[in-house]
């Protein structure tokens, strides 16, 4: 098979990974593999250079560090259904070198998370004409109606709004049809009542006003008051937003009302665990989570169905820095947070790149992301597109019209 035609097979199955990898378990689990012969089958048309960065090197820092003390320990094949979700993130850095055309994948990407918003706001209302209301307030039908959970939704809306701005300039034909995408997006994350989501985006906003936009002050407060205003309205008015930010005023409601703050307090507690080693972490994984068990079994002792229930589902850290930390010792929460600042500095001078990184941070905060397949591969796809395709590489695609004034322009 000629090179050029091996090249547009193999950014077609990726194009389709990238695109519809949100609606099917299954579907991932074949076109990765595919993709991988593929690029093994074209392996000398690739530019490997492309990943001689020091960040590729400190993710690839993070992920060795976990294969090399999950094999010194033994859980690294009695565990392996975890460890192996870190393949994809492993992989796709190094398959993103193949890719020629960027702006495709971004394309379909972006494509790829409308159709999920699409999807899922239209399941909402066939649960509305069932059911009389819209359960984005508290319960778990939430995450049944949507096509993914409410975080990784909320953090998807998140990035369709911002690469949906990213593509204005680069496709003017199409500029209303993005600002409506992106407007889509942004309606989404107040309809789900996305907390994090919607506090990502007010931080961004404040982040290109202060450092990025080339404008006078007046211009800046006033974009500052309008979309303050904008927020506020959008929280008072959607009641399942209001009461999901603001809840009773007494720390028992609070406690009832939001898992992690159980989860998070145990995870204070189990630093102090006799079997926690600070530079390591727990033994396994599935020690942490037994431990995690013990301790909802031991602090939720006023409600026994609330008791059950967290003993039952067995809920993770809810964080991913407060896994490493305990999974894998301060060591692994530095060499985490190490990558994610390297990150950051890495696409500081492209806005939408910077927002990104910065909005899969907090997702990081609230959601141990790695503990599911599908964030898994969130994770790897945006991390790959931004470590290949960056602000570092000069062309006409990746370049900015504004810069934080305390960067010089390259």
């Amino acid at each position: 098979m000629k090179t050029v035609t091996l090249q547009k097979v193999y950014t077609v199955v990726l194009a389709l990974l990238v695109a519809l990898f949100p609606f099917s378990k299954a579907l991932p689990n074949i076109l990765l593999p595919l993709l991988v012969v593929l690029f093994v089958a074209d392996v000398r048309n690739v530019d490997f250079s492309k990943l001689k960065q020091p960040v590729v090197y400190a993710l690839y820092t993070v992920m060795g560090y976990l294969f090399i003390k999950g094999a010194l320990r033994g859980s690294l094949f009695s565990e392996f259904s975890v460890y192996s979700k870190y393949i994809t993130i492993l992989v796709m850095p190094v398959l993103f070198a193949k890719v020629t055309d960027y702006l495709l994948i971004k394309k379909v990407l972006l494509a790829g998370i409308v159709a999920t918003v699409v999807v899922s706001i239209i399941k909402s209302f066939v649960y509305y004409a069932a059911h009389g209301n819209f359960p984005f307030n508290i319960g778990l039908e939430v995450n049944e109606i949507l096509i993914l959970e409410r975080p990784y939704a909320g953090f998807y809306a998140v990035a369709g709004t911002l690469l949906s701005l990213h593509l204005i300039p680069k496709m003017p034909r199409y500029r209303w049809l993005l600002v409506a995408a992106a407007g889509l997006c942004v309606f989404f994350i107040v309809f789900i009542a996305a907390r994090m989501s919607l506090i990502s985006l007010v931080i961004c906003l404040g982040i290109y006003i202060m450092f990025y936009a080339r404008m006078k002050l007046f211009m800046r407060l006033l974009i500052a008051f309008a979309g303050l205003l904008l927020v506020s309205g959008a929280v008072f008015l959607n009641k399942n937003l209001y009461n999901r930010l603001f809840v009773d005023q007494t720390m028992d409601t609070t406690i009832d009302y939001e898992p992690r703050v159980v989860i998070w307090q145990c995870a204070y507690d189990l630093l102090h665990n006799p079997d926690y080693n600070p530079v390591f972490g727990f033994p396994s994984n599935k020690v942490l989570e037994n431990e995690y068990v013990d301790c909802f079994a031991g602090k939720i002792t006023n409600n026994e169905t609330k008791r059950a229930w967290f003993i039952k589902v067995k809920f993770n850290s809810h964080n991913q820095f407060h896994d490493y930390m305990l999974a894998h010792g301060f060591t692994g929460l530095l060499l985490l947070a190490g990558f994610m600042l390297m990150l950051l500095y890495h696409v500081r001078r492209n806005f939408i790149y910077f927002s990104i990184v910065l909005s899969l941070i907090f997702f990081m905060a609230v959601e141990n992301i790695f503990f599911r397949q599908m964030g898994c591969y969130i994770f790897s796809i945006f991390i790959a597109l931004l470590l290949i395709n960056n602000n570092q590489i000069i062309d006409e695609e990746d370049q900015i019209s504004s810069y934080p004034f305390f960067f010089k322009r390259g």
